[in-house]
């Protein structure tokens, strides 16, 4: 099963790595709920995934090149991490954001930017990028947005209510819709 959890992605400046939550729907209980639940065999998804990874290099080469300006150009820079969990006999994958993105000596580093679900990973925590974990990436370079290939499955996946609730909320006021 595939969890993303969106639970509090918010622009703030243009900074490329700082982001906050926007706040979900909660429940009775005071939890919040992921935006939206997919199942490991959603084929959309899956697909959405493998062009992500079979494109990380063009992320990795904009990143490096980020890293030698002067005057950064990217405005948002963000991944979207696979995170293995196990509850007992049930195996998932709990999707989350990393902001704060920067490479050193060919490693990219990010920052995590929610509380997990189903993990013991804590907000703030400093995560290395291992590429085989990437489940998005997208960053925006003069209001030009690259890469957001399972925000964009999404999207087209989202009643025009779900659109409307969301379409100015990052990471879907980035995509091209």
């Amino acid at each position: 099963m595939f969890v993303l959890t969106f639970h509090n992605l918010v622009k703030q400046g243009n900074d490329m790595g700082s982001f906050n939550i926007f706040k979900n729907k909660k429940n009775d209980d005071n939890s919040q709920d992921p935006i939206k639940w997919f199942s490991g065999e959603d084929v959309g998804m899956t697909k959405a995934i493998k062009e992500a990874q079979a494109n990380y290099d063009i992320f990795l080469k904009e990143l490096k090149n980020e890293s030698r300006r002067i005057i950064p150009a990217m405005t948002v820079c963000l991944i979207k991490y696979a995170f293995p969990y196990k509850d007992g006999s049930f195996e998932g994958v709990e999707h989350m954001f990393l902001s704060d993105i920067y490479i050193e000596n060919d490693t990219v580093f990010g920052t995590l930017n929610s509380e997990s679900f189903y993990t013991d990973i804590k907000e703030g925590t400093k995560i290395t990028v291992d590429r085989n974990f990437v489940s998005d990436w997208l960053y925006v370079i003069d209001e030009k947005t690259y890469g957001g290939f399972t925000f964009k499955y999404m999207w087209n996946t989202f009643s025009d209510e779900e659109k409307l609730m969301y379409g100015n909320e990052p990471p879907f006021c980035w995509i091209d819709k």
